[in-house]
């Protein structure tokens, strides 16, 4: 009777508790992610969890290039997807809340690099996000 049907792709690893911001880096390296990391981020989460996984990544070797984004737009993807092709980035992270991460996550499936969800918040759209 029902025939539809849907194929829903859901985050490889998740990682939550206390203290899993500072073991960015650790969940990135299991995800084999290579090249330049690109920190999206807004202004609020930015000051409270961007800076800090630019610093890891600043301490681990990395050279991060960041971008804080103040708007859910199709421009802020498009700003998004211009930076990432002028440092030539290699994967993406969307760090705070829906807004940032859907932008790096178009982003990223635009460019066809790596993504990775930095959320501020508990809240999870897994079930319904490509």
């Amino acid at each position: 009777m029902f025939e539809k049907r849907t194929w829903i792709r859901l985050p490889r690893n998740v990682v939550v508790g206390h203290g899993v911001l500072g073991r960015t880096i650790e969940a990135v390296s299991e995800l084999h992610l290579t090249g330049r990391p690109l920190i999206v981020s807004s202004p609020t989460p930015h000051k409270v969890a961007g800076e800090k996984v630019v610093a890891q990544f600043e301490d681990e070797g990395y050279d991060p290039s960041e971008i804080v984004i103040e708007e859910a737009s199709f421009d802020a993807v498009q700003q998004v997807i211009d930076h990432a092709s002028e440092i030539d980035a290699g994967f993406l992270l969307g760090v705070g809340g829906g807004k940032a991460i859907d932008i790096t996550k178009m982003a990223a499936d635009d460019l066809g690099l790596g993504f990775v969800s930095v959320p501020t918040a508990a809240s999870h759209d897994g079930i319904v996000s490509g």
